[in-house]
């Protein structure tokens, strides 16, 4: 679970090779532009060299530092909207002269202001959870495949409404509360329903929404979480590998629990993960579980505690209808 120098080593050259990557781009797309507009060329290199003519001029003339100054930067701004003019004609922009990075807030390094980045957070809690299967869980999970067709309009016996509208219910709320996040606070979840209902698929979606956000992302199925509690619990040491998973499960922006029940939880898995939703609400941190069981059957695997938690604190969002997967083999429409 932990990362070892190695790792840690495999991100950084990472993050150096899509900086270089993006500098070798931004280079061609000069080369270019210099080729078919030989005089941004020449505009661009008198600009660089103003520093080193002002300073000679000065050392010459001994003209006011102040007035040299300011000709200096007027004459920069008239090269500079010279050179913006000529991109304009020929179809290009300043922005297009500049390098793309895959993240514009550590321009890929991977820190700011010396501290780590949130893309270099996830890289690690990827990197550390590389079977937690996120990267596929994103391939496909994401609202650009998000298809209402494939819910039934017909009102089954027992449920209020029709699983498609129930889901155009579920989705306008998530859509609301994403457009806020995270500046309105963290967003927490509880998804019951029975299995194939759209569940994980739509936690799926919610994490790469808040991914593209810049936040940092940990997806657990509960199994995989309960042996993570466990082996903190029993071979916890400081320095010790559970304690970096620990830290990403209390710190990361949106922590996705999927099948809550399924671990067949003990006493002691249930008074974890109650302690973790209790952290995560204590430092306002996202956190969707997903679960096939009733708030009544959660009780009863728990505690009331934490049936008490999840109401007062988590947004219930029931789905409705029959197992999409087995309906989509059997062509039912």
């Amino acid at each position: 679970m932990s990362l070892s120098e190695q790792d840690y080593r495999n991100i950084l050259q990472k993050y150096e090779e899509k900086r270089s990557r993006a500098l070798q781009q931004r280079d061609l797309r000069i080369q270019e532009v210099y080729e078919r507009i030989p005089e941004i060329g020449r505009i661009d290199r008198q600009i660089e060299s103003f520093g080193i003519r002002s300073m000679q001029a000065y050392l010459q003339s001994h003209e006011d530092p102040v007035q040299l100054l300011k000709k200096v930067r007027t004459e920069v701004e008239e090269l500079r909207a010279r050179r913006s003019f000529l991109l304009r004609l020929a179809g290009y922009s300043n922005e297009d002269l500049m390098p793309v990075y895959e993240c514009p807030i550590c321009q890929d390094t991977g820190f700011v202001d010396g501290k780590r980045c949130r893309c270099f957070e996830q890289q690690l809690i990827e990197s550390a959870y590389d079977r937690s299967h996120m990267k596929n869980l994103l391939q496909q999970d994401n609202f650009k495949h998000f298809d209402l067709d494939l819910f039934s309009t017909a009102k089954r016996e027992n449920e209020a409404c029709s699983a498609r509208t129930q889901m155009e219910t579920i989705l306008n709320a998530v859509h609301n509360d994403l457009e806020a996040f995270p500046s309105q606070g963290p967003i927490n979840y509880l998804f019951t329903g029975s299995t194939g209902t759209g569940k994980t698929f739509l936690a799926g979606c919610i994490a790469k929404e808040v991914l593209d956000k810049g936040c940092t992302v940990l997806y657990l199925s509960a199994y995989d979480l309960a042996a993570q509690l466990s082996d903190r619990r029993f071979h916890y040491r400081d320095g010790d590998s559970s304690s970096d998973a620990w830290q990403y499960m209390q710190d990361c922006d949106l922590l996705i629990i999927d099948d809550l029940g399924t671990e067949a939880p003990n006493k002691a898995s249930a008074a974890d993960i109650l302690h973790l939703i209790d952290l995560r609400l204590q430092y306002g941190r996202s956190t969707i579980i997903t679960t096939n069981l009733e708030l009544a059957a959660i009780g009863k695997l728990y505690t009331d505690r934490m049936v008490s938690r999840l109401l007062g604190s988590y947004r219930l969002m029931r789905f409705l209808g029959a197992d999409l997967r087995l309906a989509h083999l059997n062509q039912v429409p």
